[in-house]
């Protein structure tokens, strides 16, 4: 069992995300598909950030009757058993993901549940006009955990879906801040550095608070919560956390990249683990890496 350890953050990454480079959907795709039958073993750390989700929502609107719900990015069906189980059962419950093979998972830990609600297999970044134009005002809960990372345009995206809840209806989400991983993306920074290589952003950049609270923007909409916390987990060596990443199905899938040559690689690798485990040593053993959790709450004005 890997320890998990709320904490503030302890310190800046050494350079930014490059926000231009776009997620290949495809590849996020094959990644969950791939991983679909095990994601459960090994998300703690999403499981815990949908639970807090949930109690945000309850925080703000106790165990209200919402009638009509929408997911985003339902994934093996954690958050959309919780929320069939702690609030009061909703008219319609439609969900939606990329990976039809998470779907098959989130359907058979339903059970007869699932033959009651709607699925629908894919991008929901891609769908937002589509949905939005076919169901305008149409949801009073609009609900999400560890997804709007994987959008290209997520402000947008979210604006379009915006469209789709009723007066007084909520959307509610968390996802990763830029925080995240910074030990691998400082270690990577270092070890690129100390070899010539251009900078390369190792993994996925994840977009700041200032750029998630745009979205009211719109005199329609208000933030009616908005938290941010930090997570440090204790994972054994730098090989089996980066093992465990991929295992929940969160390989690389930037488009426009420089990868190093093979030798290259290898050297940088040997240096970046090197870097991680001298200055990012967890003090009971092993490495440390932290989440950056960022959880709203927004509201469609009456």
């Amino acid at each position: 069992m890997k320890e998990i350890t709320t904490v503030q953050s302890s310190e800046e990454q050494l350079h930014q995300p490059f926000l231009e480079a776009k997620l290949n959907k495809e590849l996020v795709r094959k990644h969950f598909d791939r991983h679909a039958r095990e994601y459960d073993q090994y998300a703690e750390v999403q499981r815990d950030m949908g639970q807090k989700l949930l109690e945000a929502v309850d925080l703000q609107h106790g165990r209200r009757r919402f009638r009509k719900v929408l997911e985003i990015g339902c994934g093996t069906g954690h958050l959309t058993r919780i929320m069939s189980t702690q609030f009061p059962r909703p008219d319609a419950y439609t969900a939606i993901d990329l990976s039809p093979e998470m779907i098959e998972v989130a359907k058979s830990k339903l059970g007869e549940r699932a033959r009651e609600m709607t699925f629908i297999a894919g991008d929901a970044e891609a769908l937002s006009a589509e949905i939005a134009a076919a169901h305008p005002g149409a949801y009073d809960l609009i609900i999400s955990n560890a997804t709007f990372q994987w959008f290209n345009n997520p402000i947008q995206t979210i604006r379009t879906y915006l469209k789709c809840l009723q007066p007084g209806g909520i959307l509610a989400f968390a996802t990763f801040g830029p925080d995240t991983f910074f030990e691998l993306h400082d270690s990577f920074a270092f070890a690129e550095s100390t070899l010539g290589l251009k900078p390369q952003y190792h993994g996925q950049p994840y977009p700041g608070s200032e750029l998630w609270r745009q979205v009211d923007s719109d005199e329609t909409v208000t933030i009616q919560q908005w938290d941010e916390e930090y997570l440090q987990v204790t994972y054994p060596n730098v090989r089996d956390f980066l093992y465990q990443i991929k295992r929940i199905g969160a390989g690389n899938a930037m488009d426009s990249r420089e990868e190093p040559g093979i030798r290259t690689g290898k050297e940088l690798f040997r240096r970046m683990e090197k870097r991680y485990a001298e200055r990012h040593a967890a003090s009971n053993g092993g490495i440390q890496a932290t989440y950056h959790i960022l959880t709203a709450i927004i509201a469609k004005t009456d």
